[in-house]
């Protein structure tokens, strides 16, 4: 329709959004269009091929931001409940990640009586909500959650190293 190339890109959102329910053609007039794609897992890859992008339809995979080449993770033992259970989440700040429901989560954990540091590096349009989010479950002021915002790929591999769960 422009009279140019088209590359289109595969994130995980659109294919989870119900547009596709609602508009299976447009699903098909895209793929047909596409003179290239670009994924950014070997998922996402498979899964529109099954929705009917032609496996022959040039494509390029993007690699992950966070990367943990390198990354050995250290075998953990039975933790006494007085230990500081360490979480971590990496990723673009946005309303597609979730991250209310996993402050909704160590919320509960924190009025279980868990004592946990919930630690998240990313930066996107949604951090002001996620900061509310937080503040809501008073996970702020207690020290609980942590924002550091973006990290370089050396950095995010000493977060993953300290942590004991990445979610």
């Amino acid at each position: 329709y422009l009279g140019c190339k088209l590359l289109l890109s595969a994130r995980g959102t659109f294919q989870m959004t119900g547009v596709l329910d609602r508009f299976p053609a447009d699903a098909d007039r895209l793929f047909k269009a596409a003179d290239g794609y670009h994924f950014i897992s070997q998922f996402l890859k498979a899964n529109t091929i099954h929705l009917g992008l032609s496996p022959s339809t040039p494509s390029w995979l993007i690699p992950p931001a966070g990367r943990v080449d390198g990354f050995k993770p250290q075998s953990r033992r039975f933790r006494n409940v007085q230990e500081t259970f360490h979480v971590l989440s990496v990723g673009r700040l946005s309303w597609e990640k979730g991250y209310e429901f996993a402050l909704d989560a160590v919320a509960v954990l924190r009025q279980k009586g868990i004592k946990l540091k919930y630690t998240i590096l990313g930066e996107g349009p949604y951090r002001e909500a996620i900061q509310f989010a937080a503040f809501q479950h008073g996970l702020n002021q207690d020290g609980t959650v942590h924002f550091e915002g973006a990290a370089p790929d050396e950095k995010v591999k000493d977060y993953y190293e300290r942590s004991d769960v990445l979610l």
